[in-house]
């Protein structure tokens, strides 16, 4: 018994000074989203074959050809987004949007949904936080991919339907993404 005690308090003596070195942090006060230690960096690419989308409010993509804005009026005001959406004749459907953006969750900012399982990536895009998010299954209706690209007060999310985030369409999407240092929200039409 001696020497099980003994061993016992050379433990506690040793998980005390192990203990004594760890610092703690209030966890409310870390935005554990916008680490980007990991974060991959997506270069700017013009992509030859595709048409390029140029924003009034201070942002630019490419998109395919056969990819078309439906109302043909532009980017719209509506419930606090600024948002323009493409289309073509089998159901795709790709959709930009400028929101004002505070801080916070980039996951909620996208709109999570129950029921879809999702895969999310760090990345830099022109060397801005952005995350990629992936709902899925692959297939299912409002399944897809898209990026927020968090730009001061505001964030440019783009979402592409059916397409998977690792996808060469969706990466070719990404890479042509340009950016203004700040987005004048007050250019879109009301």
């Amino acid at each position: 018994m001696a020497f099980l005690s003994k061993n016992a308090n050379s433990a506690e003596t040793m998980l005390t000074r192990i203990l004594s070195t760890f610092k703690f942090t209030d966890r409310s006060q870390l935005d554990f989203e916008s680490v980007s230690f990991s974060a991959r960096k997506i270069d700017y690419g013009k992509v030859d074959s595709w048409e390029t989308f140029v924003s009034s409010v201070g942002y630019s993509f490419q998109h395919p050809k056969a990819f078309y804005n439906a109302d043909k009026l532009g980017e719209q005001l509506s419930n606090g987004e600024c948002a323009i959406v493409f289309g073509n004749d089998v159901g795709g459907i790709l959709k930009a949007k400028v929101v004002t953006y505070n801080g916070g969750s980039r996951r909620q900012l996208y709109g999570i949904e129950d029921g879809y399982y999702y895969r999310f990536e760090e990345v830099l895009i022109q060397d801005k936080n952005s995350l990629i998010i992936e709902a899925g299954p692959l297939g299912d209706s409002g399944s897809g991919s898209g990026v927020v690209v968090s730009i001061g007060n505001y964030a440019l999310i783009i979402s592409w339907n059916n397409r998977g985030k690792d996808s060469q369409e969706f990466s070719n999407l990404l890479k042509s993404i340009k950016v203004n240092n700040s987005l004048d929200f007050s250019k879109c039409v009301k």
